[in-house]
C-alpha cells in the first residue's frame, strides 16, 4: 500500500463489490465516495484525484478495440457494433463525442448489469443533450436501461423525470431522442465483434 498512496488517481481493492462500484457507478460523485470507501477499508489515505481523473480510464484517447479484451464467456462485458435493421445504418461516436448514424461498423464496448446498459466508444460514453434532443458523447459514464423485443432486438431509454427518452434513428444525420412510445426507428441490434 505505500507506493499506491503515493500514486494519482490511483484506487485499490481485492474485494468485487468495489470492482463492481468502479465499474457500474463510473462518474465524478460516485468516483469520489468510492475513494473514501477504499481508504476507510483499507486504512490508508490515498492522493486526491486530479481535476481530469475521468480521463484516466481511457489511457490514450485513440485506444483501438485490441485494448479490450473480448470474451464470449462473459455475459457484463462485450464488443459491440450498435445496428438499426430499420434504417440498415449503424450509430458511431466521432472522437470530439459527436453521435451520428452511418454506413460503416462502429465498435462500442458495453456493460451490462440487470437491466442497466452503458456504451463507451472513441473516449465517450452515450449521453443525451441537455435538452434532451439528441444522442452526445461524454466523459462521465451514463447509465441506459433497455427492453428486449421478441426477435432479440432491443429498445434503448433513459429515465428522467418520469418520462423515458427512447434512442432512435430518425431521418435526418443526428442521433435523436424520442420521447413518445418507441417505434421501428427506436429498435436496435447489438452485433458482436468476434
Amino acid at each position: 500500500m505505500n507506493w499506491i498512496k503515493d500514486f494519482s488517481n490511483c484506487l485499490y481493492t481485492n474485494k468485487s463489490n468495489i470492482y463492481e462500484d468502479y465499474i457500474s457507478n463510473y462518474k465524478e460523485d460516485s468516483l469520489k465516495e468510492l475513494k473514501k470507501k477504499v481508504e476507510d477499508k483499507y486504512y490508508v489515505k490515498l492522493k486526491d484525484f486530479s481535476f481530469d481523473f475521468l480521463c484516466y480510464s481511457n489511457c490514450e484517447e485513440d485506444l483501438s478495440s485490441s485494448y479490450f479484451y473480448y470474451n464470449s464467456n462473459c455475459l457484463y462485458f462485450r464488443s459491440v457494433y450498435i445496428f438499426n435493421p430499420n434504417k440498415n445504418l449503424y450509430i458511431s461516436m466521432s472522437k470530439d463525442g459527436k453521435v451520428k448514424k452511418s454506413e460503416e461498423k462502429s465498435l462500442w464496448e458495453i456493460t451490462l448489469n440487470d437491466n442497466d446498459i452503458t456504451f463507451f466508444s472513441n473516449g465517450h460514453y452515450l449521453d443525451i443533450d441537455k435538452n434532451k434532443e439528441i444522442a452526445v458523447g461524454t466523459k462521465e459514464m451514463k447509465k441506459w436501461l433497455f427492453d428486449t423485443t421478441d426477435d432479440n432486438c432491443y429498445y434503448f431509454f433513459n429515465p428522467e423525470e418520469g418520462q423515458n427518452y427512447y434512442l432512435s434513428m430518425e431521418d435526418d444525420e443526428d442521433i435523436r431522442i424520442n420521447k413518445k412510445i418507441p417505434c421501428n426507428n427506436s429498435i436496435f441490434e447489438l452485433k458482436d465483434d468476434i
